[in-house]
């Protein structure tokens, strides 16, 4: 059993139940092995968790780098550029994997490794912030949106998206679907000024 198959299926696990949802027994049973062998690989639950965020927070980094590189390179309206980032982000029926193994641990965050977790996000936010604030200023330098200052619209973005998150989890599909939009509507009325 190699160390991939146990990341994998615990990555599904801890997504699915949180950190403290789940124990290394029920991890090794999923992968059909047992519990020592998973010590071959990791240390601990706590290691195995945490490199998981990590490979998680890099996998979507990277994910939104390509996007923005390559839309960058491409002529487009920064409207569907932007928009096609807060899809990717409020489209819960669509994320999975590392999306919505980053998504649950910074909802639910384990007490025990809230602090570590939190530094590591903001590394990933911080990069994500430089991405999008490069989008932003280069159209207010085009002048396809209004001069301003940009960190409040990356503050307004994640306070959208994140409020989304938990709108997902409450509300029908039709209804959050009419709210996804309606928020975005809103957002870029804002933006475009």
């Amino acid at each position: 059993m190699s160390a991939g198959q146990i990341k994998a299926v615990a990555r599904e696990m801890f997504a699915e139940s949180g950190y403290d949802g789940v124990k290394l027994a029920e991890i090794a049973k999923a992968v059909g092995i047992k519990t020592p062998s998973i010590y071959a690989h990791f240390e601990s639950k706590e290691q195995l968790f945490l490199s998981l965020f990590a490979e998680a927070a890099e996998s979507e980094r990277q994910r939104i780098t390509d996007y923005v590189e390559q839309s960058s390179s491409r002529p487009g309206p920064l409207e569907s550029r932007l928009k096609a980032i807060y899809d990717y982000y409020t489209d819960s029926e669509e994320s999975g994997g590392a999306q919505a193994f980053l998504k649950k641990t910074m909802l639910m965050p384990p007490k025990l490794l809230k602090p570590k977790l939190q530094h590591d996000f903001m590394q990933f936010e911080k990069a994500v912030n430089e991405m999008l604030g490069q989008m932003l200023q280069r159209a207010m330098e085009t002048g396809e949106i209004r001069e301003q200052a940009v960190q409040p619209l990356i503050n307004v973005f994640y306070a959208f998206v994140d409020g989304l998150l938990v709108e997902s989890q409450l509300y029908s599909r039709e209804i959050y679907r009419e709210r996804q939009q309606m928020i975005w509507h809103y957002y870029w009325q804002s933006v475009k000024g």
